[in-house]
């Protein structure tokens, strides 16, 4: 979620002192740009009580948001 200006000083220091460190950076923001930015949450309960014990059934939900399609 971070912008190539945020990313741009972490990279240096990842890269260091390397002579292609600009192409490697595009590189990295092409691929980053290709890949999907996904957040995900779940939420794990038992429907009408407050704790979990052995023989409830759990119901899971699980969320999932994509921010780049």
């Amino acid at each position: 979620m971070m912008t190539p200006e945020e990313r741009k000083p972490i990279s240096e220091f990842i890269y260091g002192n390397d002579k292609d460190f600009e192409k490697k950076f595009d590189e990295q923001e092409k691929c980053i740009q290709a890949l999907p930015l996904v957040k995900l949450s779940m939420e794990a309960f038992v429907e009408g009580e407050d704790e979990v014990v052995v023989g409830d059934i759990l119901t899971c939900k699980l969320r999932v948001e994509c921010y780049n399609l």
